[in-house]
């Protein structure tokens, strides 16, 4: 079974280590909240690209995550279809 982090869950994280660097002077103070409030979410891919120039793909580096063949097989054909999907209903194609 594939299972994915929720939004609320990856949202807090980000806000805690924004913070965290806040606090350790590494970003200026107010910069945290500045840039929390220059993000958005979504769960749907085109609407996350709809406007890029440049995507990238990342998975978090852990063998559990990456162990299974069935799980990260099933991840990908999700992600190939909705590739397609935006290539073939690309301006650009």
């Amino acid at each position: 079974m594939l299972v994915r982090p929720s939004l609320k869950h990856q949202s807090d994280t980000l806000r805690t280590t924004l913070k965290f660097l806040e606090a350790r002077g590494i970003l200026v103070q107010g910069e945290a909240e500045s840039a929390l409030n220059r993000i958005e979410t979504t769960t749907d891919l085109a609407e996350a690209v709809s406007s890029a120039d440049y995507v990238q793909e990342s998975v978090l580096e852990k063998y559990d995550l990456k162990k299974d063949p069935d799980e990260i097989k099933a991840w990908r054909d999700e992600m190939l279809v909705e590739l397609l999907k935006l290539i073939q209903d690309s301006p650009h194609n």
